[in-house]
Formats: C-alpha cells, sequence, structure tokens
C-alpha cells in the first residue's frame, strides 16, 4: 500500500515537473513582455505629465502678468481721484496672520506682477487699477487683495519684505482710479461713488460685487 502511495506521489512530482519545463519559457516570455508593456506605458504617462507640466507652467507664467494698464493720460482713460489712507503690508504672519499662504483674496499668487498690487474695500472690484504715488514708480497697479481693516477710503500697498512695508508707514495720500475710456460700467461706478463722496457720504462704504 506504501509503495503505491509513493509511486503516486512520484509520478505527481514528475509530472508536475515536466509541465514546469514546458511552461516556464511561456511564463517568463510573459513577464518579460509584460514589463515591455509596462515601461513603455509608464514612458506615455511620463511624457504626457512632462508635456502638460510645461503647458501649465507657461500658462502660470502667463497668468502672472498683469495686462496692459490703462495710460494716465485724459485722452485714452478716465481718471478718478480721492483722498486714501494707505498702509503697506508684506506676506509674513505678522502681517497677514492666518492668511499667510501665499495667495491673495482674487486667488492670484503674490507674486503676481512682480509683488506689485494692492488690497482695496470690496466696493472696488477685482482687476481695478490705481495709481498710488510713490509706488511702482507711480504707474497704476490692480486690485487683487482683500483685508479685514480695509474699509472705506483706505488702501494697503503689497511689498515683498517686512521691513520695505514698515518703511513705507502710513501715508495719507491722493490715489487715482484709472479706468479705460471702453470701459462704460466701470467709468458709471466710479462716478457714482465719488459724486457721493462730494456730498458728504462715507466713501467706497457701498457693497458692490468684486
Amino acid at each position: 500500500m506504501y509503495e503505491k502511495i509513493w509511486f503516486c506521489i512520484t509520478s505527481m512530482g514528475l509530472y508536475l515537473y515536466i509541465v514546469f519545463i514546458f511552461i516556464s519559457p511561456f511564463c517568463v516570455f510573459v513577464i518579460i513582455r509584460n514589463q515591455t508593456i509596462i515601461k513603455r506605458e509608464i514612458n506615455i504617462i511620463r511624457a504626457a505629465v512632462e508635456t502638460r507640466g510645461k503647458e501649465v507652467t507657461a500658462k502660470n507664467r502667463r497668468s502672472l502678468r498683469p495686462p496692459s494698464a490703462p495710460g494716465l493720460s485724459t485722452s485714452d482713460s478716465f481718471l478718478f481721484p480721492y483722498e486714501a489712507v494707505v498702509r503697506a503690508y508684506c506676506p509674513c504672519e505678522i502681517c497677514c496672520e492666518n492668511f499667510a499662504d501665499g495667495e491673495t483674496s482674487s486667488g492670484k499668487p503674490v507674486t503676481y506682477n512682480n509683488g506689485k498690487f494692492c488690497a482695496a474695500p470690496i466696493s472696488i472690484p477685482f482687476d481695478t487699477w490705481i495709481r498710488i504715488p510713490g509706488y511702482n514708480n507711480n504707474r497704476p497697479v490692480q486690485v487683487i487683495d482683500r483685508g479685514s481693516v480695509v474699509r472705506g477710503n483706505r488702501l494697503e500697498v503689497f511689498f515683498t519684505e517686512h521691513h520695505q512695508a514698515l518703511e513705507w508707514g502710513r501715508k495719507k495720500l491722493t490715489v487715482t482710479i484709472v479706468v479705460d475710456e471702453n470701459d462704460v460700467i466701470g467709468r458709471r461706478r466710479f462716478s457714482k461713488l465719488l459724486k457721493e463722496n462730494d456730498r458728504g457720504n462715507k466713501f467706497l462704504h457701498q457693497k458692490t460685487a468684486p
């Protein structure tokens, strides 16, 4: 009886050995082929990711460049000057506290326009151009940020370093909102706000959509 059992075990082992000898080359071929396919797919995915990354990088670079500012001559722009209290801030935690994440309220990074922009009340829409004397070589900058203390006739200009913000301090200046002559809605909005200010109302406290 034991001899029969041993014979069956030996036969089964021999059978498995023969099957392994015949199947192993095929298994090796399948493994190598799958590895080749996987490598090819990885290369395709990697190339697609690199291409997409280059496109995103180029898009981000374009997004960091602001559109051309409207001119400061009355021939091609409408100018709306008003008195404002202008303070300064930087992206550090001292100035921004819990919002020191490198992103402005408009979603643009603080590197936008090489860090030259300002924060304004909600009544001044995002992307509005404002000329602030002594800032950005007196060229207009865009409004792309808000602030908890930026209300009424207050503005805040952005600096990349904290000591620059401290040097600016707090200034009372005549700033100028610059509106392109083709921007009919912008001309009407700021004309209305300035008329209300001339009548003694609190300037720029009216809430409008950014």
